[in-house]
């Protein structure tokens, strides 16, 4: 059973227990695996059994409910304790069902796939998973209403492929509410004074009034130029296109305005000193400067009592919080960070008791402060485990748009800049907003340049985690 099905450890009470969103995966790796070999070629016939292995274990586990079928997950997660289901899982096991169905004919398992989707019908308030605000419908991922961009998406592309062979009106008009839906919200997860998209938003937003969560994870990334590119070719609407090409700006210069924005790397001119306890194996600047969460990047703590490290800067800033992430379950529950300002220690960040709030160990703070030489950060008592391993760890320098003009105008010479068409010796030119100006430009060009989608996402997908830059 392991060698087929894909499971997580959680530890705990729980125990280990499996993952039916990763397993759905396996089982249409499986299933394409088997039908879609090159001519001349035999599929393996090993692939059917994995695929009707997955199958069997979907129709132990689902509950019969008053909703339809429900595919439990039986491990807490972000908050939410077990048994919890989701609008993502749903939506992949029903296609899942539906590839049984394409592989059998026995109509069965189109019946299956029909009571998956049921409670995609329903919403929040009377246990579903459709959420609802005014004509906008979304597909949650979690019940925390937080919206998560990656998930909605996904359960709308499912929903098409299953309806291919469910041939359902019903299904058919909530799929069509769900892509006016999603392009009225897309715009939302655009962030443009970060430089980035947001993968999801706060628990509880509203759309009329979002509160977005930086996407900071290549991955989703990924995810995301893969679904815009794919929701293009489905309704050949060219709204998918301008926001992939949107997104795919974004992309080109995140990585530049991240990287040299955070003021505690050495990119920025900065210098690590006086550390404690960190293991000289591991790059502790690497990590820093590990603004897309390469996981294959960290630093290592090996003192389990504390561990200390500064960073000087090339002159007095004025910064407005902090960002890190620590690898799960190797965290500190304790940890400040203090200022040097004009030759006194202040305090900006004091955890005691620490805890993540949900799966990903990340922690932000929020502050306003002038003058800053020097900062340090102290982390001590690591929940039980051996070593604290950091992801990531971030200094923000007070932003605004007098300070992001003067960060691009001095890099006006790069291809990357000079792509988007903006003069910088234009004494007319109103930056008013220059990071939006540079995504208009970029995005304008780019749809102009008749380059594909796909030429795209595999440019992107072969350089993530390497640190070039997308763009071409």
């Amino acid at each position: 059973m392991r060698k087929v099905l894909g499971y997580i450890i959680t530890g705990g009470e729980v125990g280990r227990q499996y993952n039916p969103l990763f397993i759905a995966d396996d089982a249409k790796n499986y299933y394409s695996s088997f039908h879609n070999v090159p001519e001349g070629y035999r599929p393996l016939e090993d692939y059917k059994g994995y695929f009707f292995t997955i199958i069997d274990w979907y129709l132990r586990e689902m509950v019969d409910s008053q909703l339809g079928l429900l595919i439990p997950y039986k491990f807490n997660n972000r908050g939410v304790t077990a048994p919890w289901y989701s609008a993502i899982t749903q939506a992949r096991i029903a296609e899942i069902f539906v590839f049984a169905y394409r592989w059998t004919l026995d109509s069965k398992y189109l019946d299956i796939a029909r009571r998956l989707v049921k409670p995609l019908y329903v919403g929040i308030k009377y246990g579903g998973f459709l959420y609802e605000e005014n004509d906008v419908i979304f597909f949650e991922e979690y019940k925390t209403n937080d919206h998560v961009l990656n998930a909605h998406i996904s359960v709308v592309l499912n929903l098409i492929e299953v309806n291919k062979d469910l041939k359902d009106e019903r299904l058919s008009a909530l799929i069509e509410r769900a892509i006016f839906s999603t392009k009225k919200i897309l715009p939302l997860y655009e962030i443009p004074e970060k430089m980035n998209f947001a993968l999801r938003m706060e628990p509880g937003s509203v759309f009329s009034n979002p509160v977005l969560v930086e996407n900071v994870h290549e991955s989703y990334d990924f995810i995301h130029l893969k679904y815009l590119q794919r929701m293009y070719q489905i309704t050949d609407d060219s709204f998918f296109k301008k926001i992939f090409a949107r997104y795919y700006s974004v992309l080109a210069y995140r990585a530049l305005y991240k990287g040299e924005s955070n003021l505690a790397s050495e990119s920025s001119g900065s210098k690590i000193v006086e550390t404690t306890g960190y293991d000289s194996n591991y790059s502790l600047e690497k990590a820093i400067e590990n603004h897309g969460y390469n996981p294959k990047v960290y630093a290592v703590f090996n003192s389990r009592s504390s561990c200390e490290f500064s960073v000087v800067f090339d002159g007095e800033r004025d910064i407005e919080g902090m960002k890190l992430r620590f690898h799960w379950d190797q965290y500190p529950r304790s940890f400040k960070l203090d200022a040097l300002v004009n030759g006194i220690w202040q305090p900006l960040v004091n955890e005691d008791g620490w805890a993540p709030s949900n799966a990903s160990p990340d922690y932000e703070a929020s502050f306003s402060i002038s003058d800053v030489s020097k900062i340090r950060f102290t982390a001590s008592d690591w929940s039980g485990q051996k070593k604290l391993i950091l992801d990531y760890f971030s200094i923000v320098e007070r932003s605004g748009n007098e300070r992001d003009v003067q960060f691009w105008k001095a890099r006006s010479q790069l291809s990357v800049v000079k792509y988007s068409g903006i003069d910088f010796e234009d004494d007319d030119s109103d930056f008013s907003s220059i990071n939006r100006q540079l995504i208009d430009g970029f995005s304008k060009k780019w749809l102009s340049s008749g380059e594909s989608m796909e030429s795209v996402v595999l440019r992107f997908h072969r350089t993530m985690g390497s640190g070039n830059e997308v763009f071409p």
